[in-house]
């Protein structure tokens, strides 16, 4: 609905228009006249009208006036002109207020309601474009924090170049850094007193602990800050002042170290670089060393402040030894052995502990290898995994939303526990396709025939044989080939071994049938693997 003033020097042209119109009809709630421009301008001050009707002759002040004034204040209403004059002067000055049309007097009805309803029109579609406008920017306002940090995770990650694009982002953004600035980084990583929370507790914890660190490195630093895989909070921080770099952080750091702990009551480690660098080059070298010195430093202190340099740390990388030790974790969980494979699993956990909680591709090793065998086992009894361990704990691992290796232990035990109890590991009578498994590994060297398992799990040779075939998808003689040769493969580590020895170990009593079967297998010898090995 909206108002409309008409306006005309002329009284019984006023009321002429009034009655030529079903204003109701057209959506217009009320309908307000004038004789003349200043009545219309003082109206309009006091007033909101969307449209107005209004005669461009008039004495004292004529219709063009009325609508600069109006133009001037920044007045949005709609103008409709009459004139009894075609005058193209008045007609260009007319379009040069943006003026909806011109009517010529005498008024034509049908005139005039087209001239209505275009303009009820317009104002539709400008109040929609205004609307669809204002919520773009107030999803903008309640987004930008997100965006701010997304996009300086995809700087740290390598995912953007510096170039046009990333400063034009920057820039939109009202991000308060630009090319060649100095920049360093700090980074926060919140100690095991926030893990007992749930995860949308912890959520408010690091708001809470980025406003103050925003409150106090403000003082100095412009910040920009965001989250990262490692869950760290990373800053990256640009002088407002000349300083010593190393002490200013350093004390600020024992501050927001205080505050967490009497507001929060909990503890925070802080790492910084002690050097400047260069905007935008610097930043994805600062994080990677930042980064990995603080998963260095956690290993062995808790509650820390320390300054790093800016060079890289090297990092020794192997591969992890516990995860593809013969028997695999998967065939001690298929055999039904859930003894060895949990203490298999919790070496596998110790060995990350030990040797390579730096590492995030270790880490991520770890959680694919169990999760592949959970979700293995759990489709061998007709179960998806999730319906095992629940939506939240298997987005936990898809998500890898561990905050320290204590948590993804205790996520790791869970899951393997829940399970084992699934598929019947809880202390009850092993399957047959187990108690075959199990007399594979612990006979592999000697008679591991198909008569000499029948007689094991006392069953016919031939019915053995159906049964094993239709519950586990592949014939018992290919599963025993796969183990003998994923057994040998892992003694071929092990270059104290014989090669011969080897070949006895896994049941092959001629060294040559051995290495042929080996060869056609994996296309090199046992020694040429052995080798590479090496």
């Amino acid at each position: 609905m909206c108002r409309v003033l008409v306006v005309d020097d002329h009284p019984d042209q006023v009321e002429s228009i009034l009655t030529l119109v079903d204003w109701g009809d057209m959506g217009i709630s009320s309908v307000v006249q004038a004789y003349s421009g200043k009545e219309a301008w003082k109206l309009l001050q006091q007033e909101q009208c969307e449209i107005v009707v209004t005669d461009i002759r008039m004495p004292e002040m004529d219709g063009l006036e009325l609508i600069g004034l109006a133009r001037a204040r920044g007045m949005q209403t709609k103008f409709i002109l009459m004139s009894g004059y075609a005058d193209f002067e008045y007609a260009r000055k007319a379009i040069q207020y943006k003026t909806v049309n011109y009517l010529m007097k005498p008024i034509d009805p049908d005139d005039l309601h087209r001239t209505l309803r275009q303009t009820i029109e317009e104002l539709r579609e400008e109040r929609s474009r205004d609307l669809s406008y204002h919520k773009a920017m107030y999803t903008m306002r309640e987004n930008i924090p997100k965006l701010r940090s997304a996009l300086l995770r995809d700087i740290l990650y390598g995912r953007v170049q510096p170039g046009e694009a990333l400063f034009e982002s920057v820039s939109r953004l009202d991000i308060p850094f630009a090319p060649d600035h100095a920049v360093t980084m700090l980074l926060i990583r919140m100690e095991e007193q926030f893990e007992a929370y749930h995860e949308k507790h912890i959520a408010l914890f690091e708001y809470a602990i980025t406003n103050m660190a925003e409150e106090i490195l403000g003082e100095t630093y412009e910040t920009w800050c965001c989250k990262d895989e490692h869950h760290f909070l990373v800053f990256a921080l640009k002088p407002k002042c000349e300083g010593t770099l190393a002490q200013q952080l350093q004390d600020k750091a024992k501050l927001l170290q205080r505050k967490v702990s009497t507001y929060l009551k909990g503890k925070i480690s802080i790492l910084f670089i002690q050097e400047w660098g260069i905007f935008p080059d610097s930043i994805k070298a600062y994080y990677d060393t930042a980064s990995t010195a603080m998963r260095k430093h956690m290993r062995y202190e808790k509650e820390f402040v320390v300054a790093v340099g800016k060079e890289p740390i090297d990092m020794h990388i192997d591969s992890m030894k516990t995860i593809y030790q013969s028997p695999l974790l998967i065939q001690l969980m298929e055999s039904g052995q859930w003894e060895r494979a949990e203490e298999r699993m919790q070496a596998i956990l110790d060995e990350l502990q030990d040797k390579w909680l730096t590492s995030t591709e270790h880490m991520h090793d770890v959680l694919q290898v169990l999760s592949s065998s959970l979700t293995y086992i759990a489709h061998r009894h007709g179960k998806q995994l999730k319906d095992i361990l629940g939506e939240e704990m298997l987005d936990k691992a898809q998500n890898r939303t561990f905050r320290s290796m204590k948590e993804l232990r205790l996520w790791c035990e869970q899951a393997f526990q829940r399970v084992k109890h699934q598929a019947g590991g809880s202390g009850s009578k092993p399957s047959v396709i187990e108690r075959v498994h199990q007399f594979i590994e612990q006979q592999l060297s000697n008679d591991v025939s198909l008569q000499a398992i029948a007689e094991y799990v006392n069953l016919h040779p031939v019915y053995l044989s159906k049964i094993y075939k239709v519950e586990t998808g592949i014939s018992l003689s290919d599963y025993i080939l796969n183990f003998r040769l994923g057994r040998a493969a892992e003694l071929l580590k092990h270059k104290e071994v014989k090669i011969y020895e080897v070949g006895e170990q896994v049941g092959y009593q001629t060294t040559h049938y051995f290495i042929r079967v080996f060869k056609k297998r994996y296309g090199m010898t046992p020694q040429e693997y052995r080798e590479t090995m090496i």
